[in-house]
């Protein structure tokens, strides 16, 4: 029977022992089985992973088919506070120019044949005379751009710049 008796001492010291080196890595609180095991130890403080970035917010804009660039064009010219007959009559040069074809090319050449300039993209900017306010890749890329600067012309009343309205080919968009 002593053999028990001390096997059991032995078992609780071996016990005592185990615990005390756990308080040791938990940084000394012991474990009291009276007490939950959530409230009996508060969880040392560990950096949290970075919170994933935010998702973006949708384009402004949609470009992806003729009839969502037409609704962007319409947008676009309400937000630059344009009147109804001016919204109407870029929107429909827009129409005539490029038939709302994002990447729309047009060669301007002269007598003899000769490529002079290139008119590219929504708005056909012409590369020899805007050039510096649009380069080929915003014109064919960038048709916010290209709209936007386009009613800076329209505001400022130079609607013949755009051959489509000067020759009143924009008329079968109204």
């Amino acid at each position: 029977m002593n053999w028990l008796i001390n096997l059991g001492k032995a078992i609780l010291a071996f016990i005592d022992k185990i615990a005390s080196i756990g308080e040791q890595a938990a940084g000394g609180d012991r474990y009291d089985p009276n007490i939950a095991p959530e409230a009996s130890k508060v969880a040392p403080d560990v950096p949290l992973p970075p919170n994933p970035s935010p998702t973006p917010p949708p384009p402004k804009y949609n470009w992806s088919t003729k009839n969502a660039i037409r609704h962007s064009v319409r947008v676009i010219c309400d937000e630059e506070g344009f009147t109804l007959e001016q919204k109407n009559t870029m929107y429909a040069t827009i129409g005539a120019e490029s038939n709302f074809n994002l990447h729309a090319v047009n060669y301007n050449k002269n007598s003899a044949g000769v490529i002079t300039s290139t008119d590219r993209g929504l708005c056909q900017w012409n590369d020899r005379y805007h050039g510096s306010e649009i380069t080929a890749d915003e014109a064919f890329n960038n048709p916010e751009k290209a709209v936007k600067l386009m009613c800076s012309y329209w505001r400022r009343g130079q609607r013949n710049l755009w051959i489509a309205y000067k020759n009143g080919s924009y008329k079968r968009y109204l």
